[in-house]
């Protein structure tokens, strides 16, 4: 049954000479389909959602309204609500707030304590669901989203015989969504480092949050203010 997804970005506008956030809306069956359609409803609409030019576009997360039938629902779309904030806060906020010359110390602290504050949140309601839910095979909300990508992931890396990694990733998967602390560490820091650590060095990952990557996050196109035709292509 298809829902409405919100898609919170952020951008450089050189209008504005600062970052700043938009919320784009679509209507798809899953989480998974509604990133793929606001990248395309942004790219392909710009002009609805983008008063100038745009460069270093980042989907800060999707936010929907989680069903309280399904726990499961309920409690991931509260989890990635905490994260798209706080990435939003991160990316726009405090980025803007570093790059202020003089700087205000107050106020980038208090983007600081706002970000810790979404991570806080993120804790509280992976321990809430963990109590009273686990017995009844709940996922941690904190992660259900990254696992799919990162099973994605795993699939890419069997294809391209990168065994040892493909296995290693393919084994925190499993023991993350049963809650084994390490391994939901692992997938998280994946995602928020876009890296991960495997035989002795970190493994890039960056490739897969491209905008034509398993996991779109970013893209390194920008919109240009006098242009006209279709933004992409990656």
């Amino acid at each position: 049954m298809s829902r409405t997804y919100t898609g919170i970005f952020s951008h450089f506008s050189p209008a504005e000479k600062a970052y700043c956030d938009i919320a784009v809306k679509v209507d798809a069956e899953d989480r998974f389909k509604a990133r793929e359609k606001l990248w395309r409803e942004l790219e392909e609409n710009h002009a609805d959602h983008l008063s100038g030019g745009a460069s270093d576009i980042q989907l800060c997360g999707i936010v929907w309204d989680g069903s309280r039938l399904d726990m499961q629902d309920y409690f991931d779309a509260r989890a990635d609500r905490s994260k798209a904030e706080f990435v939003r806060i991160r990316s726009v906020e405090l980025s803007n707030h570093l790059s202020e010359s003089p700087r205000d110390e107050a106020r980038v602290e208090e983007a600081r304590r706002e970000c810790s504050g979404e991570l806080i949140c993120l804790h509280q309601i992976d321990a809430i669901a963990k109590d009273l839910y686990q017995p009844q095979g709940i996922v941690p909300p904190s992660i259900h989203t990254e696992l799919h990508y990162a099973q994605l992931m795993a699939d890419d890396l069997f294809r391209r015989r990168d065994y040892d990694l493909a296995d290693r990733l393919s084994l925190h998967i499993w023991d993350a969504a049963h809650w084994n602390a390490d391994s939901m560490g692992v997938i998280a820091r994946l995602f928020h480092d876009r890296r991960i650590f495997h035989d002795g060095s970190y493994i890039y990952m960056s490739a897969y949050f491209a905008r034509d990557g398993c996991c779109p996050s970013s893209t390194s196109e920008t919109i240009k203010p006098e242009t006209t035709q279709e933004f992409g292509g990656m």
